[in-house]
């Protein structure tokens, strides 16, 4: 119940909070909620950043790889993928909201003093259900009523950009932030995994959007190829409904 309250990255989240409200227990779902959106929009404005220097300057300059779609993004898409993210983002803060109280009423819990062997394992044992978690909700928002009412959002950047990686539908944003809480019934995770799983899942996805085919050469189904996968995905969306890896793919048919 105490972990949360301990984490305050963001201190002057805090002093407005405090300033805002008074109350010690609002002051913490303030703190809370500014400090998700807060995480979030910081690794959204960074990881976007690399990601163009990165794919559109340091590998082409390189030699490494080249752009899947020669095309532009379309008129306006650029300001849409900033639009759709703020939205997720909101909903991502939300959704701490919702994991924080959990926490408070001890249906959820979480460690801080762990072993740095057992944060790497736990950071890969959720890297890993987040591969099965977002396939299970890519392939819901698939069937047709979701996909035109939902994911189409997302769909509507044909020539993806890093920037797409949060341009969700506020229920899409909803659904896949459930990743970390299921994750969190079965096992008192370390807080430090939890907290590696966003950077990583979103570094992961923004270069997954980067218009890049990082190794042209790669067959199709290799780890390699994933930023041709989602990139093909986002021009021809009837398969390919994996996240990073080929594995839930080859396993479902859905290659």
């Amino acid at each position: 119940m105490n972990a949360i309250r301990q984490f305050d990255p963001f201190g002057l989240f805090t002093t407005i909070a405090v300033g805002l409200f008074g109350d010690e227990t609002a002051t913490t779902w303030v703190r809370v909620f500014l400090t998700a959106i807060g995480a979030f929009t910081v690794m959204y404005a960074t990881f976007a950043l690399l990601t163009w220097l990165v794919v559109g300057r340091a590998l082409p300059a390189l030699g490494i790889g080249q752009r899947f779609d020669a095309r532009s993004p379309a008129p306006g898409q650029i300001a849409a993928e900033v639009r759709g993210s703020v939205v997720s983002i909101l909903m991502f803060g939300l959704f701490a909201l919702g994991t924080h109280a959990l926490i408070v009423a001890d249906v959820l819990d979480v460690r801080w003093d762990v072993p740095i062997g057992i944060v790497a394992l736990e950071t890969v044992v959720l890297l890993l259900w987040n591969e099965v978690h977002f396939y299970g909700c890519h392939r819901l928002l698939h069937t047709p009523w979701l996909f035109r009412r939902v994911h189409l959002e997302h769909h509507r950047s044909v020539t993806v950009t890093p920037l797409a990686a949060f341009r969700f539908h506020w229920f899409e944003a909803v659904l896949l932030s459930t990743v970390m809480p299921l994750a969190m019934l079965v096992h008192d995770f370390s807080v430090w995994a939890l907290f590696a799983l966003p950077p990583a899942s979103l570094a992961l996805n923004m270069l997954g959007h980067a218009n890049h085919d990082f190794a042209p050469g790669a067959k199709a189904d290799s780890i390699a190829a994933f930023g041709r996968r989602h990139s093909l995905h986002h021009h021809r969306p009837n398969g390919h409904y994996g996240f990073f890896t080929p594995w839930m793919d080859r396993v479902c048919g859905t290659a």
